[in-house]
């Protein structure tokens, strides 16, 4: 095994560990740094795609070789997390201790090293394995932390040149930076996520007071009264749907969102959800028209979100059409998908926006000039589509217009977190109370 610049091939069992040299040394705020904790189940899931883009640019620098990851879990274990072109499987499960392998020994020492002929060297004989080939393993760190090692091995013997092990460790410093953003990024959406959950109660009770207050209950009003009143009511019902998106997109970040899924009558409930609408209708002079395939089959879905999904469709095809036109609301199979869409008769929207239009805070322009919003609402669609196993997309409708679509598979393929769901009627009356409050919170507030 050799250093990465030194120029002998000596074991490194046979000799004390020189220090590191100035081409090859790690900076001494890394070789002393305490190692992170081990990421979670929850974190690592967010984390694999990033890791294996690393694994995999690693491994096509040199063609037949294969790149894997460990991670430190604890202060004395290194677990191998990613692997080139593999889905790894049994393999996720590998540990092994640091200061045993090749990997371990990097792992201890936080020094990169080069070994020609892994079959020649005691370190790798450690773990009890029986192959030839060169290996180069490099540590994943970054000024602040050491997180693990970044090992590629190719199936010959061989001498790698300083430039291959460059090249990886420009490669591991990549990922430590990921897995060090990662953290940051989950730990300002945890935050984020616990203020606004905070906020739901508060902003119910003042909802709740002044609904009391608007509907005279605890008195008569005056008309100058009256409009503060409902100017701060108002108000309250943006910063509840906005703590509510909020909430649900970021359950969906961590890997926390809950789906009660139960057999759903998609027709059903897109008729639950246009009736909530009459108020709003009839304010802008839109009629909307169903066009949903006969005998639609059921679909294990959660009803409130599937709620939420429909409504935000319902009131952005609202916000972007001119009053007085028709939108069309039809569902029908597709494989072994169903497909939901929302047509509005709105300007339409250019090709290069409709993806960015799905995006967090990304708000259009609308004919109505009273229009609300956060520009969340199709940001929230895309999110509970894709938990469901399904997609969102927007394109051209013929004549005019845009159409909002989206997929709900008629195979459970969900990327969620499910909750079974009880089947008593008990729990159903429930789910639909909830359904119809959504609807009608969300048209009220859009038509006040």
């Amino acid at each position: 095994m050799q250093h990465a610049d030194a120029t002998t091939e000596e074991p490194i069992h046979k000799r004390p560990l020189p220090p590191p040299q100035a081409s090859d040394a790690v900076p001494p705020q890394v070789r002393g740094a305490p190692p992170v904790s081990w990421l979670s189940e929850e974190e690592m899931r967010g984390l694999l795609p990033l890791l294996r883009e690393f694994t995999a640019e690693a491994s096509a620098a040199s063609p037949g070789c294969r790149c894997t990851i460990q991670l430190l879990e604890g202060a004395d274990t290194l677990r191998t997390v990613v692997a080139s072109e593999t889905r790894l499987g049994p393999l996720k499960r590998t540990t092994f201790p640091v200061g045993v392998g090749i990997a371990g020994w990097v792992a201890e020492n936080r020094r990169p090293v080069v070994v020609p002929d892994v079959s020649q060297e005691p370190q790798f004989a450690a773990l009890g394995r029986s192959r030839r080939g060169a290996m180069a393993c490099v540590p994943v760190a970054d000024q602040h932390a050491f997180y693990g090692t970044l090992s590629v091995s190719y199936p010959d013997p061989r001498p790698l040149p300083p430039a291959v092990v460059a090249l990886l460790r420009a490669h591991a410093h990549g990922a430590a930076v990921a897995i060090a953003q990662h953290r940051v990024e989950r730990a300002r959406a945890e935050f984020t996520a616990i203020v606004s959950h905070e906020l739901r109660n508060p902003l119910a009770s003042v909802y709740g007071f002044l609904d009391m207050v608007t509907t005279e209950l605890l008195g008569p009003l005056n008309a100058e009264q009256r409009e503060a009143l409902e100017g701060a009511r108002f108000g309250v019902r943006q910063l509840r749907r906005l703590a509510d998106d909020i909430t649900d997109l970021l359950q969906a970040d961590l890997d926390r969102l809950v789906l009660r899924r139960a057999a759903v009558d998609v027709g059903e409930e897109i008729r639950m959800a246009i009736g909530a609408m009459a108020p709003l209708l009839k304010r802008t002079r839109l009629r909307i028209v169903t066009d949903i395939a006969a005998a639609l089959p059921t679909v294990q879905a959660d009803r409130v979100r599937l709620g939420q999904i429909l409504t935000n469709l319902l009131l952005n095809a609202m916000k972007f059409s001119p009053p007085g036109v028709t939108v069309t609301v039809g569902a029908r199979t597709e494989g072994d998908a169903l497909r939901v869409w929302v047509r509005d008769a709105g300007a339409g929207i250019p090709e290069g926006e409709r993806e960015r239009i799905f995006g967090r805070f990304v708000k259009g322009d609308s004919p109505q000039r009273d229009a609300q919003g956060m520009g969340l609402g199709l940001a929230v669609v895309k999110q509970l589509a894709e938990a469901h196993g399904g997609r969102a997309w927007a394109e051209d409708a013929p004549g005019g217009g845009t159409v909002f679509a989206f997929t709900l598979p008629l195979r459970d393929a969900s990327g969620g977190v499910d909750e079974p769901a009880a089947d008593d009627t008990a729990r159903r009356r429930e789910t639909g109370r909830q359904t119809r409050a959504l609807h009608q919170e969300r048209a009220e507030q859009a038509a006040s």
